[in-house]
């Protein structure tokens, strides 16, 4: 199932974008993609969000794979200190702007879709520069679910 939905959550992703553009609120779907991966590792299926059904990581692989230049991202990328920082700057952020939203729903939505916008556009000149799916590599969601799953495998 999951390579099946490797193949075609792209369009998810394409479709999330199509529909903010049209009426930002929207954009709370990204949501899902953000609530998704942390589920499924609280569940104990590890990461399995990032290796089979995330709309992102379907995007980088199928739009990128031919564009990269295929790269090794440099080692630092792949520290758990590059990733944590990652992951403390993006949620920092993210609390923030959601805290000035005041509870407005489109302001909130436009806070994820910035989010979402700001993170593809890094992650497009990750996966141009480097391998197509780099951003896998330092996505906060990933690294948050790879943290959980290593925790519940210990308990």
């Amino acid at each position: 199932m999951s390579q099946i939905a490797m193949k075609v959550s792209w369009s998810f992703f394409i479709i999330f974008f199509i529909l903010s553009i049209f009426d930002v609120k929207f954009a709370l779907l990204g949501l899902i993609c953000m609530v998704l991966p942390l589920y499924q590792s609280f569940r104990g299926r590890g990461k399995v969000h990032c290796t089979g059904y995330c709309p992102r990581g379907s995007f980088l692989h199928n739009f990128f794979s031919k564009l990269s230049m295929r790269k090794t991202a440099p080692a630092f990328v792949r520290t758990s200190l590059f990733k944590n920082m990652v992951l403390l700057f993006m949620m920092g952020f993210f609390t923030v702007s959601i805290y000035f939203a005041g509870g407005d729903y489109v302001k909130s939505a436009m806070v994820v879709l910035r989010m979402v916008i700001v993170s593809t556009v890094v992650a497009s000149l990750m996966g141009l520069i480097f391998k197509p799916r780099t951003w896998c590599t330092v996505c906060p969601m990933g690294h948050l679910s790879g943290a959980i799953a290593r925790y519940k495998k210990r308990e």
